[in-house]
């Protein structure tokens, strides 16, 4: 994606310039209500003291959000619609993210998991900085799918292990400033290890209404 600032490890920074042009494009209806929710949650990560933090460790909540449902139900908009209003709202010290699959997996032995795991250092990186991250984890049954599924190569079957233990990793108390969103069509096929670590799951009922990306 020319002019975006992508790392080998296919983590790819996009400019807040190039989602507003995609929420304009776009008109999201009937998801109003799981909209303020989810931005209630995500500025309570990121704006995080320690007394917020410790709650988040009592609850044992992780800022991870899965979203599922049918193509074209408002998914990635929403998570566009989010951003945009930590942005504005919140913090101007918030960016984009989002992890090439295409360029993450590697038919290399053990690459996909290191470009991963480099990819969630490059994240913590930023955090550690002061910055906060919004990373929205696309197409996630790519390379989550039922490990009952014999047909896996074994290298998407390493990227979801890592994946999990970069989900269980997470958690608050060592990791602030980050948020995270998966996104899948077909939540009912990923392996459910994967599922259970995330805080928040919810189905996409709305209806774009616009050009698809």
């Amino acid at each position: 994606m020319a002019g975006y600032a992508q790392e080998t490890s296919g983590l790819l920074q996009i400019p807040h310039a190039e989602i507003e042009k995609r929420i304009f494009q776009h008109k999201l209806f009937g998801l109003d209500s799981l909209q303020e929710q989810l931005f209630r949650f995500c500025k309570a990560v990121i704006t995080a003291d320690g007394s917020r933090v410790q709650d988040f460790i009592f609850y044992d909540l992780v800022p991870s959000i899965l979203l599922y449902g049918s193509p074209n139900t408002g998914k990635t908009t929403l998570c566009h619609l989010l951003f945009d209003r930590l942005k504005k709202e919140v913090t101007n010290d918030v960016n984009f993210y989002t992890i090439d699959i295409g360029n993450m997996l590697d038919p290399a032995l053990g690459q996909s998991s290191r470009n991963l795991e480099q990819a969630f250092e490059d994240l913590r990186k930023v955090c550690s900085n002061g910055s906060s991250a919004f990373l929205v984890l696309d197409e996630l049954d790519s390379f989550c799918m039922s490990r009952s599924r014999t047909q896996e190569h074994d290298a998407i079957r390493r990227a979801m292990t890592t994946l999990i233990l970069e989900l269980d990793r997470l958690h608050p108390s060592s990791t602030r400033k980050l948020v995270l969103f998966g996104i899948t069509n077909v939540h009912n096929l990923i392996d459910t290890a994967v599922v259970r670590r995330f805080s928040l799951k919810h189905g996409s009922p709305g209806i774009v209404v616009g050009e698809v990306y």
